[in-house]
């Protein structure tokens, strides 16, 4: 990266400011210019870069008419999102979750998710609160919440989490395991670890109760 805006600088010091104001600023010499202007950080021409680079297969024109555009689009945003009022681990998390878009859509699509990330983020005040549930529920909770916080960020993340706790409360009641034989744990396990880790521990003690059902011993019948 910085191999390349030397090369820029060395590529606008070779034009003259004549040329320059009869002929327009190369779209090579507006990127390197906006970068030492301020306007796109590091990590922006770096994105612009990435977003861009399918272009090249279509010729240099193409990939500069990409970076032209791209640089437009910033220009005209109002501002970038400002990402002081939540914690660093929600920001890391954010930026993860948006990963996606400015890698294919470029920065301001990408400036407009962690947007509607911080908007969601609004109707939380914080990670709920795991203290009431035992160390299997909550690992189980982190388990099938997961990739809501990698995929689609912290707000949905600590919606689901949410959930899970509404159906714990809503569970009647939770299985009895500790008289199960080994073998027994281990059919439980096979046939409803899936839920633990898909669906949290609601459905997980559900799964379990159905098999402690089948495998419980018919009544015997009287004579």
């Amino acid at each position: 990266m910085i191999r390349y805006l030397h090369l820029l600088l060395m590529a606008g010091c070779m034009i003259s400011v004549s040329a320059m104001a009869s002929e327009g600023l190369d779209v090579r010499d507006e990127f390197y210019q906006a970068k030492v202007n301020g306007m796109v950080s590091i990590a922006e021409v770096d994105a612009i870069e990435a977003t861009c680079y399918s272009q090249r297969q279509y010729g240099l024109d193409a990939y500069y008419q990409c970076i032209h555009e791209k640089l437009t689009e910033l220009e005209v945003l109002s501002e970038k999102p400002d990402m002081s009022a939540v914690s660093e681990r929600e920001q890391y998390e954010i930026e993860r979750a948006c990963g996606i878009d400015r890698r294919m859509y470029g920065e301001v699509v990408y400036f407009r998710c962690i947007s509607k990330q911080l908007a969601k983020l609004i109707q939380f005040s914080g990670k709920p609160d795991l203290s009431g549930v035992n160390d299997f529920e909550h690992n189980s909770i982190e388990l099938s919440c997961g990739i809501d916080k990698r995929l689609w960020g912290p707000a949905n993340y600590y919606g689901c989490i949410r959930d899970r706790l509404s159906e714990l409360k809503l569970l009647a009641d939770k299985p009895d395991m500790s008289k199960l034989t080994e073998e027994e744990k281990g059919e439980v396990t096979r046939r409803c670890g899936v839920y633990q880790r898909l669906y949290g521990p609601a459905r997980y003690y559900q799964c379990v109760q159905v098999v402690l059902l089948e495998n419980m011993p018919a009544p015997e019948q009287s004579e």
